[in-house]
């Protein structure tokens, strides 16, 4: 069983130093709350309003990293972690049995220098083992999400570097991100700064102008869930409102902000998101295909020049968006991808026609042969080759 135990452990080394120790622990007093941090082994004593905006920001107000939060000093088993030193952690029983001693919590889990080491992982049902609640006088050391046992003790096994984090204050990580080199408004630099908030907080602040701290409050928790940047497009508190209400992803709105904007159209909340994002998402396709075929048009006049006949070959431009798709089709290769680039005159592309019949595609980038291709993407026969060649110095000597 031991064995099993450790083999597991050292093929989840990699997730559980990212994942099992993120959380924060809070737990309220008369007149205040303390709130402790198990990612960088902080403890702080905060008012009800301090306390409320670190759970609202869900980030740890000393090593500034995201956590999850819970209420007290608890686990999911109702039992109570105490820490000693910098020996680990341990928790009672449900039946309350006598503390161990530093020396028994040493030989179960101990630190040396900056690295965590612990002989033997027990079972708390993230691995599918089970506990013997018949074990009443079994000691369990508790680290993240993770319970150590005092008893059936292993051979050491490396199991987490510990993070030595500077204590910072909320000014100098504001300072860190530069949020000074964003253009909020005066009384959005005053809610920053005087509140506790995350980094996707403050740029929800710009980005739906938001006026007062009561606002970040009541939207923190669709905020935390999206991707804010500091150079998104400006919206207003009823837009944020109308994507919470919703529940639409915050990027995929912007994105269909884009669309009405290249359609001239004026932005609204529609009933149905999901229909409207994809109807404007297929006329800015069509508007794009209109456009790209303007533009073929005038690569094929500039091209047309180039075109070659010898015997029973004839080598021409591509002629239009749907003659691009359908020789792609025939020739089954992905020449039908190749709109844009051919529209923006990023390559030139032409056709390789035996006896009236498709045979093969040409690629010419910076007066350069890129390729000359049959069907499947098979290569040329070498007297198709051959062709290819002669016409390459001719049309771009």
């Amino acid at each position: 069983m031991g064995s099993t135990n450790i083999s597991i452990l050292k093929e989840n080394l990699d997730n559980l130093t990212n994942t099992y120790d993120r959380s924060l622990s809070y737990k309220k007093y008369k007149t205040f709350a303390k709130v402790k941090c198990f990612n960088c082994d902080f403890e702080l004593k905060v008012s009800f309003q301090q306390l409320n905006e670190i759970r609202k920001a869900k980030m740890c107000p000393c090593c500034f990293e995201e956590v999850s939060i819970h209420k007290e000093y608890y686990t999911s088993q109702n039992e109570k972690i105490v820490r000693i030193g910098d020996e680990g952690y341990y928790i009672k029983t449900i039946k309350q049995v006598s503390k161990p001693t530093k020396v028994k919590i040493k030989q179960a889990a101990y630190w040396v220098g900056n690295k965590f080491y612990a002989r033997y992982i027990h079972s708390n049902g993230y691995y599918g083992f089970t506990y013997n609640e018949n074990q009443d006088t079994d000691y369990r050391l508790r680290y993240g999400n993770n319970m150590f046992s005092l008893r059936n003790l292993f051979d050491d096994i490396k199991f987490y570097s510990k993070r030595n984090i500077e204590t910072k204050t909320y000014k100098r990580w504001l300072d860190e991100k530069r949020f000074e080199t964003i253009n909020f408004k005066s009384n959005q630099k005053k809610i920053i700064i005087t509140h506790f908030l995350n980094e996707n907080q403050i740029l929800a602040i710009r980005n739906f102008d938001l006026k007062s701290y009561d606002d970040v409050s009541k939207y923190s928790a669709y905020i935390n869930k999206q991707m804010f940047l500091s150079d998104d497009k400006i919206l207003n508190i009823y837009y944020l409102d109308y994507l919470k209400r919703n529940n639409i992803n915050y990027r995929t709105f912007l994105d269909y902000c884009g669309f009405l904007e290249k359609l001239n159209l004026k932005l609204d909340k529609p009933k149905d998101f999901n229909k409207a994002h994809d109807e404007a998402s297929r006329k800015v396709r069509l508007l794009q295909e209109k456009e790209n075929s303007k533009k073929i048009q005038k690569v094929y006049k500039s091209l047309i020049n180039k075109s070659y006949l010898k015997g029973k070959y004839q080598i021409r431009p591509i002629k239009s968006a749907e003659d691009l798709i359908e020789s792609g089709k025939e020739l089954h290769n992905c020449l039908g991808t190749y709109i844009s680039k051919y529209a923006n005159r990023q390559c030139d592309l032409y056709v390789l026609i035996e006896n009236e019949k498709l045979i093969g595609a040409i690629e010419v980038r910076h007066k350069k042969l890129i390729q000359a291709l049959g069907k499947f993407n098979d290569d040329l026969k070498p007297y198709q080759n051959k062709i290819v060649k002669d016409w390459m110095k001719l049309a771009y000597a």
